[in-house]
């Protein structure tokens, strides 16, 4: 039982973390009038298509966490 509160734990600050570092990584591309900079279209497509499996993974992390503790 313990355990089990330790992986739903651990997949929640998993999940977090991933969300926070996916805004994270977007503001930090920000120039001082608010626009993201890249330096090719294909950075900026490689960088969108980062931004969307972490936010997919990081929220199959906190779905599944959820369901984790409700089957209990």
């Amino acid at each position: 039982m313990a355990g089990e509160y330790l992986w739903v734990v651990l997949l929640m600050v998993f999940g977090a973390w991933l969300l926070y570092w996916r805004k994270k990584r977007k503001y930090d591309r920000l120039n001082d009038h608010g626009i993201e900079e890249f330096g090719s279209y294909l950075e900026k497509v490689r960088a969108d298509a980062f931004n969307t499996l972490l936010l997919w993974v990081g929220c199959v992390c906190l779905i599944a966490a959820v369901i984790m503790l409700g089957g209990e």
